[in-house]
């Protein structure tokens, strides 16, 4: 049986302008969601920061009476310090490029240790070269590292490696929270910083 034949009595045995219309508006709906989800979805910049080690720089589990441990002329076992590496892991994982026009120009970029004093701080690896070169992470004062305000596209990560001098008590590390990009301080669409706490 040929196919024209088919159709035609499919045609004559049912409604086929009704179940035309439906479809039209159907597609006609997921058409216009499609066209429009890129003009109303709005792409947002989001830093990911991740802790990725902490490890003591030593690790006395027996304190001995004898024992002194002096970094930079104190004895941080009599006062009850430690020194702690913290490798610390920043990508930008949204949907758009983090431009120097995104940054608030009044507000440090970086990372703030509360619960410690920054001894040193180093870039341990990017995969960009841009980062890389153009990143500087610098000691402002001793619980701030300040970040150059980059171009920092999304995908782009940058790992930074940090000794602090803590109270045994209160490690830094533990908790951290981050001021996520899109909002600063106060309140505006600009990018702030890291915490640690």
């Amino acid at each position: 049986m040929p196919l024209a034949s088919v159709l035609h009595r499919i045609d004559r045995k049912y409604a086929w302008s009704f179940f035309g219309v439906v479809l039209a508006t159907a597609f006609g709906l997921i058409g216009l969601v499609v066209g429009l989800y890129p003009i109303l979805h709005e792409k947002k910049a989001r830093l990911s920061v991740e802790i990725t080690s902490e490890a003591n720089v030593l690790d006395v589990r027996q304190p001995l009476k004898d024992l002194a441990i002096l970094f930079r002329h104190q004895d941080i076992q009599e006062a009850n310090l430690n020194l702690k590496v913290i490798t610390v892991r920043v990508e930008n994982a949204g949907e758009v490029d983090i431009l120097q026009s995104h940054y608030d120009r009044d507000d440090v970029w970086g990372i703030h240790v509360h619960s410690g004093k920054l001894i040193e701080v180093r870039l341990v690896t990017s995969n960009s070269d841009y980062v890389g070169k153009n990143l500087s992470p610098q000691l402002i004062p001793s619980d701030l590292i300040g970040l150059r305000k980059i171009i920092f596209e999304r995908g782009k990560f940058f790992v930074l490696e940090l000794l602090v001098l803590h109270s045994k008590e209160k490690s830094p590390g533990r908790g951290w929270c981050c001021a996520s990009i899109g909002q600063s301080h106060s309140g505006s669409d600009r990018a702030s910083m890291v915490v640690l706490v």
